[in-house]
């Protein structure tokens, strides 16, 4: 392997790789380091011993139809389902009602218009100084976080929580 490059990415997660092949685009010289023994960052299927692949990360594509994974992923021999998600409906009967699923979609809501504002003047702290104090919800809205972001609502900072869709 060569010892000098132009560029040096770290990381070949979807990030990484984005990097390269922008940096390719241009003409940079550029190499990424993954400390893993293989690329692909949270995008991991293994097979197990019947034979079947399980996703042990990155399972969909959010927001595929303005993704900039997409393309590259279709590129790739990948089909995408292009259904869109029903986020805010539970998926079985566990007793959650009708009221109470409004009352957190209005609260969650809420939270998603505080962090979108708090986004456009700059402001970059943690998501859960955005939660309401108190509010019987910061349980369920953090284990939304934890799965949505990868992240806590500590470790989830405004600029990044609002920037996705």
């Amino acid at each position: 392997m060569r010892d000098r490059f132009d560029a040096v990415v770290i990381g070949a997660g979807a990030a990484g790789i984005a990097a390269l092949r922008r940096l390719a685009q241009a003409g940079v010289d550029a190499v990424a380091l993954e400390a893993r023994e293989r690329v692909g960052g949270r995008a991991h299927t293994v097979m197990t011993s019947a034979g079947f692949p399980v996703d042990c990360g990155a399972g969909w594509v959010h927001s595929a139809d303005e993704n900039a994974l997409a393309g590259p992923i279709e590129e790739a021999g990948f089909s995408l389902d292009r259904t869109p998600p029903h986020w805010m409906k539970q998926a079985f009967n566990q007793d959650f009602s009708a009221a109470d699923q409004r009352a957190y979609r209005e609260v969650f809501n809420a939270l998603d218009r505080r962090l979108e504002a708090a986004a456009k003047t700059g402001v970059d702290r943690p998501a859960s100084d955005f939660f309401e104090p108190g509010s019987r919800w910061n349980p369920l809205l953090d284990a939304f976080s934890s799965y949505y972001n990868g992240a806590h609502r500590h470790a989830a900072l405004s600029r990044d929580v609002s920037s996705q869709r």
